[in-house]
């Protein structure tokens, strides 16, 4: 009778082990999930961070450009140039604002990356 009370032990035990055991299932799949969201996150912020970088050197070839062309019949009479130089000025402010808001993303992004990368660096495989 003893051996069979403790095989009922036992296998009550085994049952308890499984259901406490669960927990940790569950928080296992949890992180292994988790790990996955973040990495395909870093992807896609490492690519938003690519994209945003091509984009201000867009603009700073715009930049470069723009400073580089002026428009000659607007200068040719001192009227004419005095007139021009609010225009010039806000062409300029327009793509410099381009790329500052577009390094701010950069920065942004950066930030994210650089937390979810921490984030992974903590979990494990």
């Amino acid at each position: 009778m003893s051996t069979e009370k403790a095989k009922k032990s036992t296998f009550v035990q085994r049952i308890m082990d499984r259901l406490n055991g669960g927990e940790v299932v569950r928080l296992n799949k949890f992180a292994k999930g988790l790990r996955s969201y973040v990495v395909d996150q870093i992807d896609a912020i490492q690519k938003r961070i690519k994209k945003n970088s091509d984009r201000i050197e867009e603009q700073e070839a715009e930049l470069i450009s723009y400073i580089e062309t002026v428009d000659q019949e607007k200068i040719a009479t001192v009227d004419g140039r005095d007139a021009y130089y609010p225009e010039y000025i806000a062409g300029l402010d327009t793509i410099f604002d381009k790329i500052e808001d577009l390094e701010d993303k950069k920065k942004a992004d950066q930030r994210l990356l650089d937390r979810r990368q921490k984030l992974i660096s903590r979990t494990k495989d």
